[in-house]
């Protein structure tokens, strides 16, 4: 169970990306994400998926599409020197997600198991 925040990266329930200047080019009903925006909101995590039984390809795969929506931010300088592809488990449930690895402490403190995902890789796919 999650208890954290929850901030929504397209707008929809989040006026301040919403509202944020900027381009609407991109996937259609995914383009408002604005990154400024997302480093002055800072998720402890992001893209929180279950991956059980997933292949390295199959994650590969969706966080190419993910990057793609979110406008290349998973490869930004900013991003990768502050977030971290994990595992998060609490010994029965695991979930890939980023984590802010200045509150990864945070996550480990409250008994939760967290594994670097090393193994999986992701290639700017901008110009393609």
């Amino acid at each position: 169970e999650y208890d954290g925040e929850v901030i929504d990266l397209m707008g929809l329930n989040n006026t301040t990306m919403a509202h944020a200047p900027g381009d609407r080019k991109g996937v259609k009903n995914h383009a408002a994400f604005n990154s400024e925006v997302f480093f002055a909101q800072r998720p402890q995590i992001m893209l929180p998926a279950k991956i059980e039984g997933s292949s390295v390809k199959a994650i590969q795969e969706k966080l190419t599409w993910d990057n793609a929506v979110l406008k290349g931010l998973l490869l930004d300088p900013r991003f990768t020197a502050q977030y971290q592809l994990v595992e998060i488990s609490d010994g029965r449930t695991g979930i890939l997600a980023y984590a802010d690895l200045d509150r990864l402490s945070h996550l480990i403190a409250r008994g939760l198991e967290v594994e670097f995902m090393t193994d999986v890789t992701l290639q700017d796919q901008q110009g393609s």
